[in-house]
């Protein structure tokens, strides 16, 4: 059985607004600038089928 919930877009922006890491979110206390850099991004790799860390893809 999948899950599945309802947002509203305004509902969906701020969630996103959550989970980014650019500049200006930087700022909030919760995140340690420390760790920034070892965000990465899981990506479908279309060479063979396996979701795996992409280089080159800037975390979001």
């Amino acid at each position: 059985m999948a899950h599945l919930e309802k947002y509203k877009a305004t509902s969906v922006g701020h969630m996103l607004a959550h989970y980014r890491r650019d500049p200006s979110s930087l700022g909030r206390e919760n995140i340690d600038p420390a760790r920034v850099g070892m965000d990465y991004t899981l990506a479908l790799d279309p060479a063979d089928g396996l979701v795996k860390p992409m280089e080159g893809v800037e975390p979001n």
